[in-house]
């Protein structure tokens, strides 16, 4: 679909300016409920949901008095839940699983016909993926983190293969981002920018305010994180035709007895797989719903 005159000259006549963060509305969440929410990740997301029933029943047993058998019983069965839980997450095998569940879109392909004909992709969209705070070798204390790195390389890939105009989205780091495609990347300015949004829903919904609906973009992150995040988009209006990242076979070390041990990079994947599947969960309930998600 076209993008209306009107609306594209608002978003084009000014590249420079809709390359500068203060181009985009500031939507900043209130303190609180940043903060609640993330108290609420560390609570129900691994290792938190392990480590919980673990301080509980260590509770339960420093307070048990006398003879109280039934109530060290219920105090040491939720720390054999927790432990048994924390194994689990910890397991190559089980981040996996957990991981594939999530993976839908395979690589894009170079003769998609959704990239037919030239000039049908509006935008190359490529979300952050967290940031560094305190970064001092950036004046302004801020650097993209390694996840977000993979990105960037991605869309920079396919900016330099098909000559798509950039928009990178990133809570904070959008800015940043901007100039590592530039100077890391050697990509052109991106045409738009937004340094503001703070979610996969905000991100899709702040974008779609410069863009007419049905408007055909492809969208860069992780293979993960593609299919929530097309969900979004999609819900926002766009024709979303999906470049995931990160796609490959397990690491050499989480193969054959190794994917049995427990492993620190296997905590982490199960913590973010379980992160997107909840994040979908919820996506899908208030889409039934008809109420707004985050």
């Amino acid at each position: 679909m076209a993008m209306d005159p009107a609306r594209e000259s608002r978003i084009d006549a000014s590249p420079s300016a809709a390359t500068s963060p203060s181009a985009t509305p500031s939507a900043t969440p209130q303190p609180d409920r940043v903060a609640g929410r993330r108290l609420l990740k560390a609570l129900i997301l691994p290792p938190g949901c392990a480590l919980v029933p673990i301080a509980c029943g260590l509770m339960v047993l420093a307070f048990a008095r006398g003879d109280a058998g039934a109530v060290q019983r219920v105090g040491l069965a939720a720390i054999a839940l927790g432990a048994v839980l924390l194994l689990l997450v910890s397991l190559p095998a089980v981040a996996d699983r957990l991981c594939a569940a999530l993976i839908r879109h395979p690589p894009l392909q170079g003769d998609d016909p959704r990239l037919a004909p030239p000039g049908v992709v509006r935008a190359l969209i490529v979300l952050d993926a967290g940031r560094f705070d305190g970064a001092r070798a950036q004046r302004d204390g801020i650097d993209v983190a390694p996840a977000t790195l993979v990105r960037l390389r991605h869309a920079a890939a396919l900016h330099r293969r098909h000559g798509w105009p950039l928009f990178p989205i990133g809570d904070g780091a959008g800015a940043r981002m901007a100039d590592v495609l530039q100077q890391d990347f050697a990509t052109a300015p991106p045409r738009w920018l937004d340094a503001a949004a703070c979610t996969t829903v905000d991100s899709a919904r702040r974008a779609a305010r410069r863009f007419a609906p049905g408007a055909r973009i492809v969208l860069v992150t992780h293979a993960w994180h593609m299919r929530r995040a097309v969900e979004a988009f999609a819900r926002a209006g766009f024709d979303v035709v999906p470049a995931p990242c990160g796609v490959g076979a397990p690491a050499r070390d989480a193969r054959g007895v190794f994917r049995w041990l427990p492993h620190a990079d296997a905590l982490a994947r199960s913590r973010q797989a379980l992160h997107e599947h909840l994040g979908r969960a919820r996506g899908c309930r208030v889409d039934r719903s008809g109420n707004k998600t985050r």
